[in-house]
């Protein structure tokens, strides 16, 4: 399910209200978004969460605005001021020569707030129950990809303002906020994170998202139907993966439903679904396939056995649905 986070709200408080709207325990974000940022939020439901590690949402993308002269300790508008420096005059020129040293692999420093973890335990609960982290954070630091970094709107140009607005497209695990730290100390003052809005996650972009207000969070009942909607099949989000339907009345579909691995001729695999138009070993996933009875669904493993005639073997690994559809809502 994608989802358009609002502002003021965190990722697991969205979490939170699909849980409650869809009537399903098992629901769990795909990257957190940090309270203040806006965008795309996608969320695996049910069986899907057995496959997040399958799930590879590769770069993002974003747009954020940059505050310069004051720094907080949190790097975004809900901290507080630690340091505050003026404002140099800077052309976008100048902007641009910045921008370029942060463009390719790049080292960063994370956030002493951030969700980031040291002996299992968040570094945000380390600054929010001692006020300090107890180790340096420079231990801390990683290496990340910016593959672009461009400037949407030079505000500074605008009287009564020192923002400067921003789109990046990196990989996982980099920090917006930290990139406008270190984007404002190399302009030669100090900054941090005013907006944020997630505008891509790998293929899926900001448009094929339902948006939420806080106040829709506070109503999750009136939600169910259109959250239903909004979901998205196994077949759709692994769209590479064969999908292959045993009929019911085939000899195989109850050794499915009970998680039992079969052996199958490849011309029946055929009939299923598979394609046989390329050798097993190019099946995405690593020859993983969806197998699906009216029953139950698995990510299998796919393996051809060499004999004749040659045979299929499929594995069950992860269950992904146990039981029909829910009614559809109207």
């Amino acid at each position: 399910m994608l989802l358009n986070k609002p502002a003021g709200v965190t990722s697991h408080a969205v979490v939170g209200f699909v849980r409650r709207a869809l009537g399903i325990s098992k629901v769990g974000h795909l990257g957190t978004l940090d309270p203040f940022a806006t965008g795309v939020l996608p969320l695996m439901v049910g069986g899907m969460t057995r496959l997040a590690d399958e799930l590879h949402t590769g770069d993002k993308t974003y747009t954020f605005s940059i505050a310069l002269g004051k720094e907080t300790d949190t790097l975004d508008p809900s901290g507080q001021v630690v340091s505050e420096a003026p404002v140099p005059d800077f052309t976008p020129a100048q902007l641009e020569q910045v921008l370029r040293e942060f463009r390719g692999d790049i080292r960063q420093v994370p956030p002493t707030y951030s969700a980031l973890k040291h002996n299992g335990r968040p570094l945000y609960e380390y600054m929010r129950t001692q006020g300090h982290l107890g180790f340096d954070i420079e231990s801390k630091a990683r290496h990340v990809t910016v593959y672009g970094l461009e400037t949407v709107d030079h505000l500074k140009e605008r009287p009564g303002t020192n923002d400067i607005s921003l789109r990046v497209s990196c990989s996982k695990g980099t920090y917006v906020r930290c990139l406008a730290r270190d984007i404002a100390r190399k302009l030669g003052t100090v900054g941090h994170c005013s907006q944020l809005e997630r505008s891509a996650v790998g293929r899926w972009d900001i448009g094929q998202c339902l948006s939420l207000s806080t106040a829709d969070l506070k109503q999750p009942e009136a939600w169910e139907c259109r959250l239903r909607q909004q979901l998205l099949s196994p077949e759709e989000v692994f769209s590479k993966v064969a999908v292959l339907q045993v009929p019911e009345e085939s000899d195989f579909s109850k050794r499915i439903d009970s998680g039992n691995h079969i052996l199958a001729p490849l011309t029946l695999l055929r009939e299923w679904g598979l394609d046989l138009s390329k050798p097993l070993s190019q099946q995405s996933l690593g020859q993983c396939v969806f197998i699906s009875t009216k029953k139950s669904s698995f990510l299998a493993k796919l393996q051809a056995e060499g004999s004749a005639p040659p045979l299929g073997r499929l594995q069950p690994m992860k269950k992904i649905r146990s039981s029909p559809e829910g009614s559809p809502c109207h």
